[in-house]
């Protein structure tokens, strides 16, 4: 069974999700449902099954630089274009909800995902356990640096902003409470 929120257009999304899943795969007995997350610049795509291959795909319509480009005017996002871009998010990550119900093993091999642990402070090594409590923390940090009531200590960028934006996103609404990030 193949389901897609939206059809791939341009990107490699399909071979690439099917590339990312097969390699975080290989370390977990066939039977053992996980979901591999992959966040890319116009497109955030979800696999999910128990073999070789996965039984699932799903293609969302946000990714780091459509985001990014859509909401963020100037290199650290405002308030109110977080809560904007947040929407958008919203609205896409409700068509995902099916399919992380059936992994509880969730994986990504993002390097933008492993800046987000990192400047989360949850170390550094070939897997990471990011949990969503240290996203959320991370998360808090992008607000409060918006609002100048923090120095900015965060990597610069809006694609940085966008990425953690929909991570923490996906997690709170998915109810996902940690995602393994692996070495690329």
């Amino acid at each position: 069974m193949r389901s897609h929120a939206q059809s791939h257009s341009a990107e490699r999304a399909p071979d690439e999700i099917h590339y990312r899943y097969s390699v975080l795969r290989a370390d977990f007995a066939s039977g053992q449902t996980i979901a591999v997350l992959h966040i890319g610049a116009n497109r955030t795509v979800i696999a999910v099954g128990q073999g070789s291959q996965p039984q699932a795909t799903w293609s969302l319509e946000i990714g780091s630089r459509k985001i990014a480009n859509a909401y963020f005017k100037r290199e650290l996002p405002a308030p109110e274009e977080i809560e904007a871009a947040i929407v958008e998010i919203e609205d896409e990550i409700s068509l995902a909800r099916p399919l992380f119900a059936l992994a509880p093993t969730v994986l990504t091999n993002d390097a933008a995902v492993r800046d987000i642990a990192v400047a989360a402070g949850v170390g550094v090594g070939a897997s990471i356990t990011l949990t969503l409590d240290a996203v959320e923390r991370t998360f808090e940090r992008l607000v409060a640096t918006a609002l100048r009531q923090l120095g900015h200590d965060l990597p610069q960028g809006t694609q940085f902003a966008a990425t953690l934006t929909i991570l923490r996103e996906l997690m709170h609404h998915l109810k996902i409470p940690s995602i393994t990030v692996r070495a690329q």
